[in-house]
């Protein structure tokens, strides 16, 4: 920094400071002003390589159940090459924003998930 901002700066910290406020202050240079602590950012790991495509898994899902299907009808969502948990997580996702929470139930069979609406549209 040069001296007329360095100046200009601790002229600004003095007023802050004057009016009660909380503050810090950190100058390119690494000089540090006020009397808050600075808690470090937390960065989210970076995600690995994605297991399945974007949008595969709700496409399975999607092709192979009937979003207007009356209450008590079982369909059934074959597995295929997906994993079959994380298949139903993708399934019970696209149902509970179809037909809402609590509306219906499913099951794992095997190479399948099994699937009952329950309850009508509230």
């Amino acid at each position: 920094m040069k001296d007329i901002q360095k100046r200009e700066l601790i002229r600004s910290v003095k007023l802050i400071q004057s009016l009660g406020c909380s503050f810090r202050i950190i100058s390119p240079d690494g000089d540090s002003f006020g009397d808050l602590q600075v808690i470090e950012p937390k960065f989210k790991k970076p995600r690995g390589p994605r297991k399945y495509q974007y949008g595969a898994l709700t496409k399975q899902a999607k092709d192979n159940l009937d979003l207007n299907a009356d209450v008590g009808i079982v369909q059934e969502v074959f597995c295929g090459s997906f994993d079959l948990e994380t298949l139903r997580s993708a399934v019970c996702n696209l149902l509970t924003k179809a037909w809402g929470k609590d509306t219906y139930v499913t099951v794992n069979r095997g190479d399948r998930i099994e699937v009952m609406r329950t309850s009508g549209a509230e």
